[in-house]
């Protein structure tokens, strides 16, 4: 079994290759690798709406401390994701949808889900790996989030979350070089900051298929406030 191995530098959706958006805008009109589908279309579209998403996020200002309240809660809706090397398949982005509560009063309470996950192809063919017959795939999986507290600003740092993730993504054979369909495990971290109209942050996670050494799972994640 090939097991994705995750690399460690925090990964950013504005980071993509020109060449990876452009493929992914085409999928609107022909679809890329092996040609277009309904499918196809349908996360083609999403994964557009996460990419316009992350760029609004990556360049909001952090929040003041007087912008952030102390009582009563609220909620965010965004993405997560994570780069992939699954070695002898070539490279990869999971996305996910992000559903994010997080209450003011006190320590504060952060807690949410992670599903609908979307696998995208950034293969580049230079490693001279065989082309996937379709270069995004749904994946079945929730992470939850739970545990969560909020460390309010000093005068060196902003006004910061922290909560715990776990779950699990089911991942075909084409990602993870499995016979049949294998669950990776997910355990880790979420910490984030607020900033102006949302939340954004970094993922510091295990992922591990049963039976075999964890890896590990670093990802990035943002999210609008509903």
């Amino acid at each position: 079994m090939v097991v994705p191995t995750m690399r460690k530098t925090q990964f950013h959706m504005t980071d993509i290759l020109p060449a990876t958006l452009l493929c992914l805008s085409l999928l609107s009109l022909s679809g890329c690798g092996s040609g277009g589908s309904d499918e196809q279309l349908t996360v083609g579209n999403i994964t557009d709406q996460y990419l316009s998403l992350a760029e609004k996020i990556d360049s909001s200002a952090l929040a003041p401390a007087s912008d952030i309240p102390t009582t009563g809660s609220a909620n965010y809706s965004g993405y997560v994701n994570t780069f992939v090397d699954t070695q002898s398949f070539g490279d990869g982005l999971i996305v996910g949808d992000l559903s994010l509560r997080i209450g003011f009063s006190g320590d504060g309470e952060v807690e949410g889900k992670v599903d609908d996950f979307v696998f995208i192809d950034l293969q580049d063919n230079s490693n001279n790996l065989p082309p996937r017959s379709d270069p995004v795939l749904s994946l079945d999986g929730r992470l939850n989030i739970s545990g969560g507290s909020i460390t309010r600003a000093t005068r060196t740092n902003p006004t910061q979350f922290q909560a715990n993730l776990a779950g699990g993504i089911t991942l075909p054979p084409s990602i993870s070089g499995a016979d049949s369909d294998a669950t990776a495990q997910v355990a880790g971290k979420m910490n984030g900051d607020f900033v102006e109209g949302g939340v954004r942050g970094s993922i510091v996670a295990t992922s591990a298929v049963p039976g075999l050494p964890g890896v590990p799972l670093d990802g990035s994640f943002g999210a609008e406030r509903d």
